[in-house]
């Protein structure tokens, strides 16, 4: 019995992570199981799919798998969070893979700092745990431009080293974007009042904050200080222009993303819709090439969106809109109600969530289209076709580009053979 064999039959009848790897020792596929031992064994025994896209690829990852290794859990749930860390640390080739979240943009708040700065950065695991990190954001230009705006209203500092007493301001304080704490005499409270401003607009709290703004505003004017009043009036109205460039404004919506998505056989686009305070705040959008990825059309949602909310569970909505439910997204549910209790999972309730959904499959459709076109543009350019024969020659060690390539025993869509050639 070959090594492979004795593997797989004597793996444990547990929940957990079982991870492939090819004979160089390189991790090539990694999944999750309820029963590890039937889970593996399906992948070797069953020899026929509905989906035959994804029995190709299952008998292509079959045919390289040299070792396997596993990971026993206490429990469904847990094999979900180990799967993510597994698959961000090896980044298999068969998986469905996000971008590992530490190459998203975050904003970062140095509350731990006499004077917090604010800056966009990646990696917040290496700062200190005093700080504020809101995010990550997909789009590291929408989040830049949002910042540039609300420094216009609620200067800040964006120092990249913590803030020193210098002799003389720099052009961001000349400007009025920066209170200048390193040249002028703002106290702590004041300055941290302004960020904790800028901190409850990029939460979506801007109700709360124009009741922050609102209140300051009466009280100056009960005080009969025109001045101020007049200031917290254009803070008001900044933040009002603000929210209405930025964001489509709804009726009594709950806080909520609406998922949709589109995929071929070659790609699938997802788009997640964020609505925060009756507001369409932003949206976050992903496409993934499937010709090497082992994994059925219908599972595709479910696996991208444990990825994505495991990246983003610090910035949780009260529901999440899907287009349909099936028994898998029962562990995502579970794992998020550990970190928001009453959130929920469900489909489309009412004619609101339907257009929004249609607006995130529209959306969804688009990229995909745009990626076989992109794609059709460098087949049809020269320089990529002489790249791609450059390559062919040395890999085949041929005397010269070749002209004529042939195939022979191809399988048709149809599964009849047949022979092929491309000049």
């Amino acid at each position: 019995m070959k090594d492979l064999d004795l593997q797989r039959k004597s793996l444990p009848n547990e929940p957990g992570v079982y991870l492939f790897a090819d004979k160089k020792g390189s991790i090539i596929y990694i999944g999750k199981a309820i029963n590890l031992k039937k889970r593996v064994n399906q992948y070797f025994l069953k020899t026929s799919f509905t989906d035959p896209y994804y029995e190709e690829k299952i008998k292509e990852l079959v045919k390289l798998i040299h070792s396997i290794e596993y990971i026993v859990t206490e429990n469904e749930k847990e094999a979900l969070i180990l799967e993510n860390i597994q698959i961000k640390k090896h980044l298999p080739r068969f998986n469905v893979i996000m971008r590992d979240s530490k190459t998203y943009p975050w904003v970062a708040f140095f509350y731990s700092e006499d004077f917090p700065r604010i800056r966009v950065l990646r990696n917040p695991e290496k700062y200190s745990k005093d700080n504020i990190f809101l995010g990550p954001y997909t789009d590291k230009k929408e989040i830049i431009r949002i910042l540039r705006d609300l420094r216009k209203i609620f200067p800040y500092c964006s120092c990249k080293k913590p803030i020193k007493k210098k002799k003389r301001a720099c052009l961001y304080y000349q400007l009025k974007l920066c209170p200048g704490p390193c040249f002028t005499t703002i106290t702590k409270e004041e300055y941290r009042e302004n960020i904790k401003k800028i901190e409850l607009f990029l939460k979506g709290e801007t109700d709360e904050l124009k009741n922050q703004l609102s209140e300051k505003m009466y009280l100056a004017s009960k005080n009969q200080d025109f001045e101020s009043a007049a200031f917290w009036r254009d803070k008001l109205e900044d933040i009002d222009h603000a929210t209405d460039r930025q964001h489509v404004l709804m009726n009594h919506e709950a806080n909520k993303d609406i998922v949709g998505f589109y995929s071929t056989e070659k790609y699938m686009a997802m788009v997640i819709i964020h609505i925060r305070e009756s507001r369409i705040l932003n949206k976050s959008s992903f496409t993934f090439d499937l010709r090497e990825k082992l994994i059925q059309k219908k599972e595709i949602m479910n696996s991208i969106l444990e990825q994505y909310y495991q990246n983003f569970k610090s910035q949780l909505p009260d529901i999440i809109v899907i287009p349909d439910i099936n028994d898998r997204f029962r562990i995502l549910s579970d794992f998020l109600k550990d970190i928001k209790q009453d959130i929920q999972i469900r489909t489309l309730h009412n004619e609101n969530e339907t257009s929004l959904q249609r607006i995130a499959n529209k959306n969804a459709k688009v990229m995909v289209e745009q990626q076989i076109q992109m794609e059709e543009i460098k087949m049809n350019d020269k320089e990529f076709r002489e790249k791609i024969l450059e390559e062919t020659k040395e890999v085949l060690d041929l005397p010269k580009f070749p002209r004529i390539i042939e195939g022979f025993d191809i399988s048709n869509i149809d599964g009849k053979d047949a022979t092929g050639s491309m000049v």
